[in-house]
């Protein structure tokens, strides 16, 4: 295997402030905070259409990568939050015509004597963007702008080419000759009646290349579905969840890859759901 790191440096950088509605504060600065009157909001894009990566390619984690300067705060340690947005940016966007966020995010604590560089962990956000299960139209820098609970000004000079933030992540891959690999679809399918809990059979998914799971609701009350992964089929972590009434059918796509899945069918009472597992296996 071959571990590969890249940086990739913001594209797009602008930051604007809520009580000028009409007007965009900075392009050269990156603002984040609250000054108890006014918020401060950076909006970021990093340009990853060019990227080329093999295949096969497992990445191991991405970091929004950001240069503290300066931090004015109330209280020793705030949170800084990064947030993908639904919509792209330009230089003419204002916070009146500021793109909505997801729900998705990333947040970290600051301490107020902090300087240098902050990496944020956006490995979901990024994995998302990689998988197509997110467009990526960049993202926002968010701080805890409740004037009752802190006051925070974080600056990066964006002019600075050296300073500028930064998307860092790195992948592993194959780089041996590959022979030719075949593909084959597997499929199950089951019926499952229980009493409030139960978890389905463990799935090795390590030679899966896409696979998806189908949750019909046939039960008489509503049905949670979590999605498990593991990496040892003894520690088990929550992956994805959704809640289907009755009647209702989801497909449910894990967001981490591990060696294991499984499903967790939760019923405030007696629960019957039907479990179709459909997948590309690599041969």
């Amino acid at each position: 295997m071959v571990d590969k790191t890249v940086k990739i440096t913001c594209a797009e950088n602008l930051s604007i402030l809520n009580v000028r509605p009409r007007k965009s504060v900075s392009k050269e600065y990156t603002i984040i905070g609250s000054d108890m009157k006014c918020a401060f909001r950076s909006l970021l894009y990093f340009d990853i259409g060019c990227l080329q990566m093999p295949e096969d390619a497992i990445i191991h984690y991405a970091a929004l990568r950001i240069y503290i300067n300066k931090i004015e705060a109330n209280c020793p340690i705030s949170k800084l939050f990064a947030v993908p947005l639904l919509k792209k940016f330009n230089q003419n966007t204002t916070p009146n015509s500021l793109p909505q966020f997801t729900d998705m995010y990333s947040e970290i604590d600051i301490c107020k004597n902090l300087k240098g560089w902050l990496d944020i962990d956006i490995s979901e956000i990024f994995s998302s963007w990689i998988n197509g299960n997110l467009e990526n139209n960049g993202l926002a820098l968010l701080s805890e702008e409740d004037a009752a609970s802190i006051s925070n000004l974080l600056i990066d000079p964006a002019c600075n080419n050296a300073l500028k933030p930064a998307l860092v992540f790195g992948y592993s891959f194959d780089c041996r000759p590959h022979q030719q690999k075949q593909i084959e679809v597997k499929e199950f399918c089951k019926v499952f009646r229980f009493i409030k809990e139960t978890v389905t059979p463990l799935v090795n998914v390590e030679r899966i290349k896409l696979g998806t799971f189908f949750v019909t609701n046939v039960g008489d009350t509503t049905l949670t579905v979590i999605l498990e992964t593991s990496a040892n089929r003894c520690d088990w972590v929550k992956d994805c969840a959704k809640t289907i009434c009755t009647g209702g059918t989801e497909a449910i796509v894990g967001k981490y890859y591990g060696k294991y899945y499984r499903l967790k069918l939760i019923s405030e009472g007696p629960g019957e759901a039907n479990v179709q597992f459909i997948a590309q296996f690599i041969n």
